[in-house]
């Protein structure tokens, strides 16, 4: 999920998705245990500029002097503000982004009547969000090597924790929150799973597709939880 979406993830969340309208992005707070960083003019252009970048042609053709260009500052400019080049830029860009989808799919979650419908919710909606990301649709056809490296190792680990700290207050309702924790890292596997291997015959945007995954996927580890723990 690389979340450089070339656009404003948490209005597109709300005009497509039909969620409730947040607050700005950088004064939301739904979620208390999220911690958004403050971006100063100059930094937040540069970032707009990556991820514009980014779903026009992609990461590994992405240059900073593109960056620079589209963000109508020097090369010396980027370099002032962010110091570690490129891999830089892509990490924070990525990390505003994927926070930003993340807080316009909690919203989309207030109206849940249980957990199987905060459940489907999640799945889904995310799912529809993820699939119209410019960049993430751009590297899926040009970059997939890219892409799937992306979602290897340090990088995923970051973005399932994201999600954990972001979505499952959303879940405590239901379930303890250590259990929320897990029931999102469990979501976002099985929706970037799904997305970088599609499955012509399962189309996780669709709530009743995504409900069958949850109650044979999901439901099933969460009801061994207290088994094992009782065995324990």
């Amino acid at each position: 999920m690389t979340g450089i979406s070339g656009g404003n993830s948490e209005h597109h969340a709300r005009t497509e998705h039909g969620c409730s309208e947040p607050a700005h992005a950088e004064s939301a707070s739904v979620e208390p245990t999220c911690t958004r960083r403050a971006y100063s003019e100059a930094e937040s252009r540069v970032l707009d500029a990556v991820a514009a970048c980014a779903a026009r042609w992609g990461i590994d053709k992405t240059t900073v002097d593109d960056v620079a260009r589209e963000a109508g500052v020097s090369r010396a400019t980027v370099y002032r503000l962010f110091p570690g080049g490129k891999s830089t830029m892509v990490d924070m860009t990525t990390d505003r982004e994927v926070t930003a989808l993340l807080l316009g799919l909690s919203r989309c979650t207030e109206e849940a009547v249980d957990l199987v419908d905060a459940l489907v919710t999640l799945l889904a909606t995310g799912s529809s969000m993820l699939a119209e990301q410019p960049a993430v649709t751009y590297m899926r056809i040009h970059e997939p090597t890219t892409l799937k490296r992306f979602f290897s190792f340090g990088h995923f680990d970051r973005i399932l924790e994201l999600s954990a700290r972001v979505l499952s207050p959303r879940l405590e309702r239901f379930v303890e929150p250590a259990t929320a924790q897990d029931l999102v890292r469990w979501l976002t596997r099985l929706a970037v799973s799904y997305f970088l291997i599609p499955d012509p015959s399962r189309d996780l945007t669709d709530p009743a597709v995504a409900r069958s995954l949850v109650e044979s996927h999901i439901l099933p580890g969460l009801r061994r939880v207290p088994a094992e723990a009782g065995a324990a």
